[in-house]
């Protein structure tokens, strides 16, 4: 940021003693001392005079600037908003089409049976955030004929540390009434606290950050075996979890990411996008 700063020009004609110089002279320099001591970063401007016993006509003037730099290392932070998760042991992003995420039993999900995955979710970056997850179809009806089965699955998610029902019902997961399009809507952002130290990068072994910074969740997906569920006999499901985040204090464009987790009927991924 620049763009302080003044010029004058006086100028001296006729006969003039030394004296009359001096007093100019010392006008000038205190004006120019006086701009100076506005400004964070100043020159002191230095006039030229001639000095004799009887001069012409002649021009005389001071020059200043005085330059203001808005910070010393600009305005902005280069540190990049993340959430990311954990896979064996290891931090995971996934840009794209993800990262597939494989859950026991996908491949044999029936009425009457309950998939189980368990993933941890953490803050790689340098601010606290608020954290909301939902369920997105990515069926394919040419490819199954248009069975999807998926509107009679029921969700329930659970803190895998605290037990904690975050959403669905966490002693019964049959009886949950949370729908694929309704877990948006059943379950409140959680707060993940910014990482505290420096961001990992993809690949890397895990390594936790300060306190609050992760979050274990339960992931429970029910069928509940029903007179309906005989119409979907040998249909199958393309599901992802994704995971929506905003920087807290939220801004108005706050920078967002997504983790996907898919694996219900065989077919697993997990993507973030920013």
């Amino acid at each position: 940021m620049t763009g302080v700063g003044r010029s004058a020009r006086t100028s001296v004609a006729g006969a003039a003693t030394r004296a009359d110089l001096r007093a100019t002279r010392g006008r000038r320099r205190r004006a120019a001392r006086t701009l100076g001591a506005l400004a964070v970063v100043g020159a002191a401007g230095v006039g030229a005079f001639l000095v004799g016993g009887s001069v012409g006509a002649t021009g005389a003037s001071l020059q200043d600037v005085a330059n203001l730099n808005v910070a010393s290392r600009g305005v902005g932070n280069a540190e990049s908003f993340d959430i990311a998760l954990v896979q064996d042991g290891v931090l995971r992003q996934a840009d794209g089409d993800g990262l597939a995420w494989a859950v026991d039993g996908a491949g044999t999900f029936l009425p009457g049976t309950v998939l189980e995955t368990v993933v941890p979710v953490v803050n790689n970056g340098p601010y606290d955030a608020l954290v909301s997850f939902r369920v997105e179809d990515l069926h394919d009806e040419a490819a199954t004929g248009g069975k999807d089965p998926i509107g009679l699955y029921r969700w329930t998610v659970l803190d895998a540390d605290t037990g904690e029902v975050l959403a669905g019902d966490g002693a019964d997961p049959m009886a949950s009434e949370v729908t694929a399009d309704g877990l948006a809507a059943a379950t409140a952002p959680f707060a993940l606290a910014a990482r505290g130290t420096s961001a990992l990068a993809d690949g890397s072994p895990w390594a936790p950050g300060t306190d609050g910074s992760a979050r274990t969740l339960r992931v429970l997906v029910a069928y509940p075996d029903t007179p309906e569920s005989e119409g979907y006999n040998g249909g199958t499901s393309r599901m992802r979890l994704a995971f929506g985040a905003e920087s807290v204090p939220a801004a108005a464009s706050a920078a967002t990411d997504v983790a996907d987790v898919a694996g219900v009927a065989g077919a697993a991924g997990r993507e973030v996008r920013s």
